[in-house]
């Protein structure tokens, strides 16, 4: 039998966008589908471009601990230029953390005037800033809407769900799936393709209802499994609570549109009870085996997660999931379960209960109480009584929102940093020793900083480095096993003076200050005040909420920390801490005004003193592991060409860190900061000694702050050193987005190294010279193409800084170092 969708997607190829055990175990489903003809291409897409490569050689990988071998006829993709032509069928099975982002950079790739069919196999919930912004709660209704936003002519999305147990499917047992589509066509299309011997499926209009039951089920399997091993319970205290798990899950479902139909049948009620018994369940596992390590307490929290744990119980929550060899979506999605349930006005005791132990806010046993205790009236009447409670009381548990740990100084972490500091280095092989050796030098320079800071009457550094000279001196008195106190005391005083102090009313106080003074002083100039902000910020707003950020600008000024904090406090983005000379930090005035700010200092005369660099390393990847978002300059210092100066990917070994010991995914953002006037620009040219600070309100004009396209650690984190991959990604970001102003133009046009050195040109021979550059660049992120324009522009800027003189339709060159600092900008080399 032809079905209606058949001819609708007959020439579409089809995709497993999932590079999981379930996206493998869909690519051999679909390629073995009795309707899928030889000629029929099936692809599987891999985010992580290295193991593609070596799937697409090898055809083997394992799943559950056993070996799996890649159907014959799929074939293994990395890139999602891929999908930019032809119709597509895609299968959706990447990690719920995962779809906002992969969809949306999906949909940027197909082709819009294509039919295209996408079925939604991830368990999850969108997450509280999406809701928030589009009012929808499934991945099929975001779908829906990115692709109305887009002008997609035809994209439909359906969703799959039902008992289907990954290790039951991999040993051939019988799987069953429910299909929820509003489209007949479609349910015809997918009902003909995926069905197979073990294949049984089922089709329903309610897509939101299957949806639902496939993110709501998770989190009561889980609890099921504590109840496992909980001492006291049995399959009694089992079934009561999951028929108490059920109730709760039928409220929120229904309360959002879901249908009782749909709930009751496979994609309700037997996948919860497949879910919750079945010793295959990978989320009945991790419940299980968080029981058992309660119950031993191997999972008590140390310090440091006692504060993570206060500061931010969801990400702690995130990153036991992440830690565990299978992922537990069911504990991703309690959050949003919550929120969606004080939303509905709904008392979720199940629910709430299990966020509790899982964020170490109840004892285990709290699960065995919640079933015990004021049974009489059965479970339907508990909950509308609970519920009727939390609607008097306005809120539920979960509406309390945790601490910001954005807003959270760095000093209030200084003992976790000084204990971590402390045990890496005296636990390391032979570090002791490297101190020691080292100490006779250091003492050295620090007295020479002594004097010079008399001579200098730098009353800061008089107060401070007598201290360190004095715990210097006698570790140098010392043998190398006899320094363990002298290192730790040395630790505290580097991670005390490192340390930020950051207020966020300080900040906001200065920035709604600092604005408008810079506005009035740049001559009420539009952009005098604040940078033009541009490039993903859509994208990067869309993920800060979810994911730690790294912020990595190119490096030209003193303001660029400046000019990135007001473009993204203007634009309610997250704004990061940042290092900070000390040097700047002159007094204890300014020193107040930066570390209040969220500046954490960083004493470049140190930069060699090994100890001194372990405790900065680890101050400023430990902000980024409690989800403080941070700013590292790629290149190390400010740029003396104007180009983009080679990488010091040792500044980015902070998130690869960061990454490695929290379990979260860190995001790395390339900033390209653009300045039409960079204030130091004559410093940098050699034409003037020093800056002078008046010319850092006056001389700054135009400023552009382009935020590039979010780099995710983990796709890097296998490459042989991910640092530098990182790199090469943040260099080519920059290239992209970098703002090429017009003064930059005409600076290159008349100082080049393709071009005979100059002295005065004719106007139609800079037109030239202009045209040729943008014609040679235009992939460049240029600010205007237009010659007249370019020419009109620049040479204002350059005629009113008194690098040019333009008399009788001729320019002449007054500055020739400062405008080949400018060539550079134009250049970026």
């Amino acid at each position: 039998m032809l079905y209606a969708g058949m001819s609708r997607y007959a020439t579409a190829s089809t995709v497993v966008l999932g590079s999981g055990p379930f996206g493998l175990l869909l690519s051999r489903l679909a390629a073995e589908s009795p309707a899928r003809a030889v000629e029929d291409r099936l692809f599987l897409f891999y985010t992580d471009s290295r193991e593609a490569e070596r799937l697409r050689s090898e055809r083997r990988s394992t799943i559950r601990d056993q070996d799996f071998r890649l159907a014959d006829s799929v074939e293994i993709v990395a890139d999602y230029t891929h999908f930019e032509s032809g119709a597509w069928v895609v299968y959706l099975a990447v990690s719920s953390r995962q779809v906002e982002d992969t969809v949306a950079r999906l949909l940027r790739h197909l082709d819009p005037t294509q039919s295209h069919l996408i079925v939604v196999f991830t368990k999850g919930l969108l997450e509280r800033s999406t809701r928030r912004r589009t009012g929808l709660y499934t991945f099929s209704q975001y779908i829906e809407h990115l692709a109305r936003e887009a002008g997609f002519a035809d994209l439909q999305v359906a969703a799959a769900n039902g008992p289907s147990l990954l290790a039951e499917i991999q040993s051939g047992r019988y799987a069953y799936f429910n299909l929820g589509a509003t489209d007949a066509g479609v349910r015809d299309y997918l009902y003909e393709t995926l069905r197979g011997p073990s294949i049984v499926l089922s089709d329903t209009r309610d897509r939101m209802g299957v949806e639902l039951a496939g993110a709501l089920k998770n989190p009561i399997a889980i609890a099921c499994g504590m109840a496992e091993i909980l001492p006291g319970a049995g399959s009694n205290a089992q079934g009561v609570l999951l028929s108490r798990g059920y109730f709760e899950l039928f409220q929120v479902a229904t309360g959002l549109g879901a249908e009782a139909a749909t709930l009751f049948g496979v994609s309700g009620l037997a996948d919860v009870v497949t879910t919750s018994t079945s010793a295959a369940s990978r989320n009945r596992s991790y419940g299980m085996q968080f029981m058992r390590r309660s119950l031993t307490q191997a999972n008590q929290p140390g310090f440091f997660e006692r504060i993570e744990l206060f500061l931010h119980p969801r990400r702690f929550i995130e990153q036991e999931v992440l830690e565990n060899q299978e992922l537990a979506e069911g504990a991703l999605a309690l959050t949003p379960i919550l929120e969606i349930g004080a939303e509905l006005g709904l008392k979720l005791p199940v629910y709430e209960t299990l966020y509790e132990i899982l964020s170490r806010r109840k004892p285990t046993g709290a699960l065995l109480e919640l079933i015990t205790r004021d049974a009489r009236g059965g479970t339907e009447a508990q909950a509308q009584a609970s519920q009727a409670e939390a609607r008097k009381a306005g809120a539920s548990q979960s509406g309390k929102r945790p601490v910001d740990p954005g807003n959270v100084a760095g000093h209030k972490f200084k003992q976790i940093i000084e204990r971590r500091t402390a045990h890496s280095v005296l636990s390391a092989r032979g570090m002791q020793d490297r101190i020691h050796r080292q100490s006779q030098t250091i003492v050295s320079r620090l007295h020479d900083r002594l004097v010079q800071a008399k001579d200098q009457g730098d009353l800061r550094q008089q107060e401070t480095l007598p201290r360190e000279l004095s715990v210097w001196k006698d570790i140098v008195a010392r043998g190398a096993d006899e320094i363990r106190e002298h290192i730790e005391e040395l630790i505290e005083f580097y991670v005390e003076e490192i340390s930020d102090r950051f207020r966020p009313g300080v900040r906001g106080a200065l920035i709604h200050t600092i604005g408008p003074l810079r506005t009035v002083l740049g001559g009420l100039r539009p952009g005098s005040g604040i940078p033009h902000l541009g490039g993903e910020i859509e994208t990067v707003r869309d993920l800060a909420g979810r994911y730690n950020i790294l912020y990595a600008p190119t490096h030209r000024s003193h303001l660029d920390s400046v000019e990135v904090a007001f473009g993204l406090y203007g634009a309610g983005l997250p704004v990061p801490r940042y290092a900070a000379g000390s040097n700047l930090m002159t007094g204890p005035f300014w020193q107040w005004i930066l570390k209040s700010l969220g500046a954490y200092a960083v004493d470049r005369q140190r930069t060699r003193n090994i100890l001194y660099l372990e405790c900065l390393t680890r101050y400023a990847t430990m902000m980024l592991e409690i989800g403080i978002p941070s700013l590292v300059y790629p290149e190390g210092t400010r740029s003396r060409s104007g180009g983009i100066a080679p990488l010091k990917t040792g500044l980015l070994s902070t998130a690869i860190d960061a990454y490695r010991n929290s379990g979260s995914e860190i995001l790395v953002v390339p900033v390209a900061v653009a300045y039409e006037n960079v204030p130091e620009d004559r410093e940098f040219a050699g034409v003037v000694e020093q800056t002078k600070w008046p010319s850092f309100l006056r001389g700054r004009t135009r400023v552009h702050v382009d935020l590039c396209a979010p780099i995710r650690v983990s796709t890097h984190i296998r490459a042989e050193d991910p640092a530098l991959a990182i790199g090469g990604e943040i260099t080519s970001a920059w290239e992209r987005q970098l703002r090429v102003m017009p003064n930059h133009m005409v600076a290159y046009a008349l100082t080049n190294d393709d071009q005979p050195a100059l002295s005065t040109i004719s106007m139609q021979d800079l037109a030239q010279r202009v045209a040729a550059f943008v014609d040679l660049h235009r992939r460049k992120n240029l600010a205007t193409h237009n010659v007249d324009r370019i020419l009109k522009e620049g040479l204002k800027v350059l005629k009113k800084r008194g690098f040019v003189q333009e008399k009788q339709n001729r320019v002449t060159v007054l500055e020739a170092p400062t405008l080949r600092y400018y060539s550079g900008m134009a250049g970026m080399g």
